[in-house]
């Protein structure tokens, strides 16, 4: 059979437990596996399902938060003024952004 390794969205959606229009919005946001259209028929490689649900693993993030491995500390400045100095556990790759209104 030519299309022997290959799924249709129902059947994709049934194994994944997700509705078939979860498919389709993932499709758009394109986040979801690759597909393959055949004459507006949509098709889903097996092969390819495994790979995309493999890079989809995820690691445990660590925490955000205060790191206890450096408390935190009042340091003097220069001026002789003080600050607190405070570590953050922020996982790698994560940008995190304060804004002070002043």
């Amino acid at each position: 059979m030519i299309l022997e390794g290959y799924l249709k969205p129902q059947q994709l959606a049934q194994q994944l437990d997700i509705s078939v229009r979860t498919l389709y919005r993932w499709n758009v946001r394109r986040i979801g596996p690759p597909r393959v259209v055949i004459a507006r028929q949509i098709f889903y490689r097996h092969a390819s399902v495994m790979t995309w649900l493999a890079s989809r693993e995820q690691r445990r993030k660590a925490r955000l938060g205060i790191n206890p491995l450096q408390p935190s500390r009042v340091q003097k400045h220069a001026e002789g003024r003080k600050r607190l100095v405070v570590h953050l556990a922020v996982p790698r790759g994560q940008t995190t952004v304060f804004h002070f209104a002043l």
